[in-house]
């Protein structure tokens, strides 16, 4: 009995909890009920094998994982910016295991749910040798000669080999030729242990070159903050064009500046040279445009061919006392407005200022013994005051400076070549030195002004020249007429008796003239009527008669050095009205 019963308690008793547990009301989980959602948060990781920099965006402003969770939101695009840092070019970027998307010069990616992990490598920089062509230059070196690369991306630094392998057999790479990587998108350069000869035009072009690196062990060149210089550095072989500072200053012991080191430099705003500077070379500074300051030290000696050419933002330049050579071309097509000279410099040559049409004042000093040919031409100086040690004033000197007003010629001018003031058209009056012994094809041609009143005269003691009737002769027997100025009203001309010659372009640009009367003393014409009339729209033509006869005209020796004697001049009938008939041309 006792057992039945316990038997009998225990199925109650289960029988109870198993009631308990089916009358319990239980819900099961609603899988759309985002109460009872697993959280996933997201998350953010930049992993970078290599040098590299690398940043997100998102509307401009950073992600970092950090910020991550707090600005962005699934789906949102992201914005990567990667830079690989020098010696290291980038190769790969992935989201998790997605390559992300090259938009222009960035990247981008769509946020994942949960994890989001980038995964950026760069890789150091390996320049391919067959790059680059070769020419064996000695049984030991070889020079580069041109560069193309292979890849999609140009390793920054691009990287000079010490060494190549030639046909077999193993040189030096000893030499950089000129253009080898003109307008190529070249970031960084090193050059080998090797390298020894540059040309000066090496590395012209590269707009996007931004530093120089030089192996430890090279023995000519060296790197100073990205700069190329001589081993020694006393010369400063090359700038970067796109170098990262716009004010330059030259370290302290350069005493060079090289060919071209600054050429095409597009950022570079002011440039402070140091005291014990001596030369600046050809080409230097061309067509660095932003170039707005630059001093000249003392110690400078030496100014090369085109320095400062095409240079726009440059006003005022003050050559410094010392100075002794200006090259050709040094400021050709500047924005210059004022320019003083030292008196330790004896000529300002060839196209020194050509078409610097804002140069309005120059002020030179005593020791300027030469201005040369298309040193000034068709700028805006006002005045010149000549130093008495100037002795020759070039061809074309001053042509075409139309606001040039005044011109004190000085005692100790030997020689004014010719055109030197041609079209000068402003000029109010021409007084020529007694020390004056040389002119050149009509120097004063065109000139509006002159001739109008008695404004063109010699010295009474120069023993070669004279005016007579404001036109300019030699002196003496077998006289030759030079210049016949444009501001002279009368309509006919008879040539003094006695003149043996008319010199070349003697009456150009005359507008007035119609009539010419030529004596039997005449020798030569030398295109002496060419391009007259030339500021008329409704051109006359000129009429010549000649005293002796048609034969006599004949022998006359018509054509000069520059052309037909009336070359864009037409003769009246096209003849010449002689003392026995009319020639016929």
């Amino acid at each position: 009995m006792k057992k039945r019963f316990l038997l009998l308690a225990l199925l109650s008793s289960s029988f109870l909890l198993s009631s308990c547990s089916i009358s319990e009301s239980v819900t099961p989980p609603d899988p759309d009920n985002s109460q009872n959602e697993e959280t996933i948060e997201l998350s953010f990781e930049i992993n970078i094998v290599g040098k590299g920099n690398v940043r997100a965006f998102l509307n401009g402003a950073e992600i970092t994982s950090s910020n991550f969770s707090d600005k962005v939101k699934e789906g949102d695009t992201i914005t990567v910016d990667i830079k690989a840092e020098t010696g290291y070019v980038f190769e790969s970027a992935k989201l998790n295991d997605t390559n992300l998307t090259k938009s222009g010069n960035y990247y981008t990616f769509v946020v994942q749910k949960g994890k989001n992990i980038l995964n950026v490598t760069f890789k150091e920089v390996t320049t391919n040798q067959s790059d680059f062509t070769y020419e064996v230059i000695n049984n030991n070196e070889v020079a580069i000669t041109s560069f193309k690369s292979t890849s999609e991306v140009i390793p920054n630094p691009l990287i000079i080999p010490d060494e190549v392998l030639v046909d077999g057999k193993t040189y030096k790479v000893s030499e950089i030729r000129a253009s080898v990587f003109l307008n190529q998108d070249i970031e960084g350069i090193k050059l080998g242990a090797n390298i020894k000869t540059i040309d000066d035009e090496a590395f012209n072009g590269l707009r996007s070159l931004k530093e120089f690196l030089v192996d430890k062990n090279n023995l000519s060149f060296t790197s100073l903050d990205g700069i190329l210089y001589s081993k020694d550095k006393t010369t400063l072989i090359k700038m970067p064009i796109a170098y990262k500072e716009r004010d330059i200053v030259i370290k302290e012991g350069t005493q060079n500046i090289q060919n071209y080191a600054f050429n095409d430099c597009l950022n570079t705003e002011s440039v402070t040279l140091p005291e014990g500077l001596i030369s600046i070379g050809d080409y230097a500074f061309t067509d660095s445009s932003k170039l707005r300051c630059i001093n000249f030290p003392s110690t400078l000696k030496s100014i090369g061919d085109y320095a400062f050419r095409n240079i726009h933002s440059l006003k005022e330049i003050n050559l410094n006392e010392g100075l002794e050579r200006l090259g050709d071309g040094s400021f050709y097509q500047t924005s210059l407005e004022k320019a003083s000279f030292p008196s330790t410099l004896k000529e300002i040559p060839l196209y020194s200022f050509y078409f610097c049409r804002n140069l309005k004042t120059v002020s030179f000093k005593e020791g300027l013994e030469r201005i040369g040919e298309q040193a000034f031409i068709s700028t805006s100086i006002t005045s010149l005051d000549l130093p008495n040690s100037l002795n020759t004033i070039s061809q074309s000197a001053f042509e075409l400076c139309s606001s040039l007003e005044s011109v004190k010629f000085n005692e100790g001018l030997e020689t004014i070549e010719s055109f030197a003031f041609s079209r000068a058209n402003n000029i109010n009056s021409i007084s020529l030195p007694s020390t004056l012994k040389n002119i050149g094809y009509n120097p004063f041609s065109g000139i509006a002004r002159l001739g109008y009143t008695d404004n063109f005269k010699v010295s009474s003691n120069n023993p070669y020249f004279e005016i007579i009737d404001n036109v300019l002769f030699t002196k003496g027997e077998n006289k030759k007429l030079l210049s016949y100025p444009f501001g002279k009203e009368e309509t006919e001309y008879h040539v003094p008796n006695g003149t043996t010659y008319l010199d070349v372009d003697s009456f150009a640009y005359q507008n007035n003239l119609l009539t010419i009367y030529l004596p039997t003393s005449i020798k030569d014409i030398n295109s002496a009527f060419r391009v007259m009339y030339s500021e008329l729209s409704d051109k006359p033509s000129l009429t010549v008669h000649y005293e002796g006869t048609i034969e006599e005209f004949k022998k006359i020796d018509l054509h000069g050095e520059l052309g037909n004697w009336h070359e864009e001049t037409e003769i009246t009938n096209n003849e010449i009205i002689c003392s026995d008939g009319t020639l016929k041309l």
